[in-house]
């Protein structure tokens, strides 16, 4: 995928909460649990070293990536933080709240133990961690019951968004909400995979950019074309077609060029931080505000709702006036330090999420996770 990345923020950390909380594939053995307090908060509120060593645990187990940063002084405190929000809401959920979030621990609880027979090396790794089941039922419950209030707090907000919010939303990207169909190909300028040696130099794309566009102009088969050159995967089996894409969800060059290019005509190759695209614009619907489907405007009025649920999760932390004692822990070396990261690429021309409208649908797709593996998942409550 070619979506562009988001800089990461401390408040886009709880959007993953308000859309979907942890699934986790664990067991329990029982040792000395940890009595140490690592957070204190308004009010006489306290997590304790073990209760937070439970939470990281369902975290790493769940989000490898989030794993390999558990290790940063600062990151592990942004998770103390988070943690201490969770559990003061939860204390806020009401009986019928409370009710469905003890359902959902104890179907999570269900699914664990069913799993932890399956996973010999996994419970082994939950005894090392000194982790229980019943610490992690309970670890859920907490982010259940945060959750009902969360949500709850998420619809009470989007009554009232007005209509002239919407609309400013709107107005900054208005041709974000066209609706495409378009065939590309896409002539890349990246690395090879396997070798890490250019694919080719600028120009030679170009070149072969060129030679596609005149073919295709020349009543070349799109799917051939496509099979044999374009290096974006996700539309080769297609033939290199997006059908009905909202132009916003693409780089700013591939989506001016679908957004002006003529209807039916094979353009110019347009350039994008991908290499060359070679496109054809195939149909586009355009909306205006008054005429935007209702499925966009409600996209748009739930990135309005993200954005006031996080400014309001942020203000609820300030009041809590969170005290965080981490014990002090030296820093390993990292295996191969100072050697360069993995590269991250992707191959589909995909946008910024610049409005918030878009915002809801990274949110989304920040939510999901791959963490469930070597015999089945476990279904933990997601957002309502």
């Amino acid at each position: 995928m070619l979506h562009n990345k988001k800089k990461p923020v401390r408040r886009g950390l709880f959007l993953l909460v308000t859309l979907l909380l942890v699934a986790a594939l664990a067991a329990g053995c029982g040792n000395k649990e940890s009595t140490v307090v690592v957070a204190t908060y308004k009010d006489g509120g306290q997590v304790t070293e073990s209760e937070f060593n439970s939470y990281t645990t369902l975290i790493e187990l769940t989000n490898p990536q989030a794993a390999m940063f558990m290790s940063i002084p600062q990151y592990k405190e942004q998770e103390l933080e988070k943690y201490v929000l969770y559990k003061s809401l939860a204390a806020t959920a009401s009986d019928d709240q409370k009710k469905e979030a003890e359902k959902e621990a104890k179907d999570f609880r269900k699914e664990l133990d069913t799993q932890t027979k399956k996973q010999k090396e996994l419970k082994q790794h939950l005894k090392d961690k000194n982790v229980t089941a019943k610490a992690l039922e309970d670890v859920v419950l907490v982010m259940a019951s945060s959750n009902k209030v969360i949500s709850a707090k998420a619809d009470a907000l989007k009554a009232e968004v007005p209509d002239d919010e919407v609309k400013a939303v709107y107005d900054k990207n208005p041709n974000d909400y066209n609706v495409i169909t378009l065939r590309h190909v896409l002539v890349g300028t990246g690395e090879n995979e396997e070798t890490g040696e250019p694919l080719r130099t600028e120009e030679e794309a170009k070149a072969l950019a060129e030679e596609l566009r005149d073919k295709l102009r020349n009543g070349a088969d799109w799917a051939e074309i496509v099979n044999e050159y374009t290096e974006d995967e996700g539309s080769k089996p297609s033939g290199g077609l997006y059908e009905d894409v909202r132009a916003g969800t693409w780089v700013e060059e591939f989506k001016e060029a679908a957004t002006k290019q003529e209807i039916g005509v094979v353009g110019d190759p347009v350039e994008t931080q991908f290499g060359y695209h070679v496109m054809k614009v195939e149909k586009r619907d355009i909306y205006t505000y008054d005429t935007l489907p209702a499925d966009i405007k409600d996209e748009i009025i739930g990135g309005i709702v993200n954005v006031k649920v996080n400014d309001y999760m942020t203000d609820e932390l300030d009041k809590l006036e969170v005290k965080i004692d981490l014990p002090k822990e030296e820093l390993p070396e990292a295996p191969g330090a100072g050697n360069e990261g993995a590269e991250q690429g992707g191959e589909e021309p995909a946008g910024n999420g610049d409005n918030a409208g878009n915002d809801a649908a990274a949110g989304d797709d920040a939510a999901k996770d791959d963490a469930a593996k070597d015999g089945g998942t476990i279904e933990t409550p997601k957002a309502e």
